[in-house]
């Protein structure tokens, strides 16, 4: 509030009609040296008292945040840094909280940026925590599954004229290991079988570019174009939180029914307003948006999710006895139009338990000095806010079993994997795949000719034949290291290149 008590901002300055009540008046009589000779009764009116609000806000919770917030940016020395929690299955936000912070006492002694309430007024791109929503999107229209195969290209992929970067480098990853490993090269490609329109139908059905309706002032809707406004490389670089911007809010709500059975809830704040004679005025309930994806694809969702903090970029997430889903981001800030060469905002975005989320928890460190990327300044910071909370209501959180590693393609037997390739968007002389029943064409003492074939057919046939196999660039296959029709030598490697473009000659079909 104000010098004169009026609500100047967050829920004192939404609610301030409910919270201010009624002046009261009394008329007196008073003689000249200002002394009270009677007062009229009949024309006394009492003042009214405001209502009670009652806040979604556990100050438990809210406590936690704000400590460890406060510690990861010393920790860190970032600019500022900013927390929410969220119920997942109600909307209700369980904390909120921005540091650099200020006293409200005081607030005059602070300039816009300390008082602002950074998780609902101030918008950034995602980066990779963003590859949770469009992984959903995927899953639910059925263009990929997480055993699928990508060609990742060793760190390094040129799609059209621009160049995308992995800082992990494979040669191939399963989708799951996409997540885990946060490829940007491997959702660059999986994004490619989704088209422009249905893409964004599935960012606006999260709740991007639009409000969240959350009851506090200064939201702001964050910026999603239309496809209509879309270039060529729009759609490959939102894949991976780059070309949008969004609120720590809208983040969080969406991931919330990502993990949450697919439904999108408005987030609330306020949970039930009552009068001075404590008669309830409002009480509060989940406010179903929409469902945005089926169950199904959200327990998928966990399941990956928890695959990144247990074996991926998201590990120092990790809490022993609770399982924890999440994906790290890390973004480089926008000044004056271009991207800046070394200022970074770091993020983490987790949940729990995984069996039945709980609590989900984002964590914005803007601008941290001492380290980049969000598995290494984020993720640290939510762990510690996880742990506090679980140890606060250990009865409320349940303990788990540990979930299986995930490994990365090369290093997985041959023989329990059935190749599905997301082969590279093909610029020149598309190639179609040929379907081939491996079980009768195929002579296992004889090498075949894998030239023409596609990268998913040749991997099929040389994981059937018994052979080590490594694989250079990706299309078709174009020359191999063993003559076809000679005969195979036991754990003889057959070195494979391929191109984009096809093979001269003829085609059999």
């Amino acid at each position: 509030v104000n010098h004169e008590y009026v609500g100047a901002n967050g829920i004192e300055k939404a609610y301030e009609e409910n919270l201010k009540g009624e002046n009261g008046t009394r008329l007196v009589e008073r003689n000249a040296i200002g002394d009270m000779i009677t007062v009229a009764d009949e024309e006394t009116k009492p003042a009214i008292p405001g209502d009670n609000l009652f806040l979604t806000i556990d100050k438990t919770y809210q406590g936690i945040l704000t400590e460890e917030l406060i510690k990861g940016l010393e920790t860190y020395k970032g600019k500022s840094v900013a927390g929410i929690i969220i119920d997942p299955k109600t909307g209700e936000i369980l904390a909120l909280a921005n540091a650099e912070h200020f006293d409200p006492n005081f607030y005059w002694k602070y300039d816009n940026f300390q008082r602002k309430n950074r998780v609902i007024t101030d918008t950034y791109e995602p980066g990779s925590t963003f590859k949770s929503i469009t992984l959903a999107a995927l899953l639910e229209e059925g263009t990929c599954k997480e055993s699928d195969l990508v060609n990742v290209e060793n760190g390094k992929y040129k799609f059209r004229n621009s160049y995308i970067y992995d800082t992990h480098k494979h040669q191939y990853l399963t989708v799951k290991g996409v997540m885990e490993e946060s490829s940007n090269i491997g959702i660059s490609k999986l994004i490619l079988e989704l088209d422009a329109e249905t893409y964004y139908k599935y960012l606006r059905d999260f709740g991007f570019g639009t409000y969240t309706s959350l009851s506090l002032p200064g939201e702001v809707k964050g910026n999603l174009r239309s496809p209509l406004n879309w270039s060529k490389l729009t759609k490959t670089y939102m894949s991976f939180g780059y070309g949008l911007s969004v609120t720590p809010l809208q983040l969080a709500t969406a991931f919330c029914s990502v993990i949450n059975g697919g439904i999108l809830f408005e987030p609330q704040i306020l949970k039930k307003q009552v009068n001075k004679n404590g008669t309830l005025i409002y009480q509060s309930s989940p406010v179903s948006v929409r469902r945005v994806i089926s169950e199904e694809t959200s327990q998928r969702m966990r399941n990956i999710l928890a695959g990144v903090v247990e074996n991926g970029t998201g590990n120092n997430a990790k809490i022993e006895n609770i399982s924890v889903g999440g994906k790290t981001g890390t973004a480089k800030i926008v000044e004056n139009g271009k991207y800046s060469a070394g200022k970074y905002n770091s993020s983490f975005i987790g949940f729990f338990p995984i069996e039945e989320p709980k609590v989900v928890c984002l964590i914005l460190v803007n601008e941290p000095e001492l380290e980049k990327y969000g598995s290494k300044v984020a993720a640290p910071i939510f762990k510690n806010v996880a742990e506090k909370i679980i140890q606060a209501n250990p009865k409320y959180f349940k303990e788990n079993k540990k979930l299986p590693k995930t490994e990365s393609i090369e290093k997985n037997n041959p023989e329990n994997i059935k190749p599905v390739f997301v082969a590279n968007e093909s610029l020149t002389n598309e190639v179609k795949p040929i379907k081939v029943n491996y079980s009768k064409d195929i002579n296992k003492n004889i090498m075949p000719d894998l030239r023409g074939k596609t990268v998913k057919d040749a991997l099929v046939i040389l994981n059937m034949l018994g052979l080590n196999y490594k694989i250079n660039g990706s299309g078709v296959v174009t020359k191999q290291s063993i003559t076809p029709g000679t005969v195979i030598k036991i754990k003889k490697e057959c070195i494979v290149d391929c191109s984009e473009t096809s093979v001269t000659g003829a085609n059999v079909y």
